[in-house]
């Protein structure tokens, strides 16, 4: 679920990606957000909140 609702975020991202005035903001702000969903996806991990028994 969670990784559905980030590929929605990241649509946009892909469009505005394509226009050249655009581009070099637009891949930072996605790396930024790729990197706080990767802390936390990691925090989560280390929670234990991803065990599945």
């Amino acid at each position: 679920m969670i990784f559905a609702i980030d590929s929605i975020f990241l649509f946009p991202w892909a469009t505005v990606f394509a226009d050249p005035a655009y581009g070099a903001t637009t891949l930072v702000e996605m790396f930024v957000f790729l990197g706080f969903l990767a802390v936390g996806l990691l925090y989560a991990y280390k929670k234990g909140v991803l065990a599945w028994t």
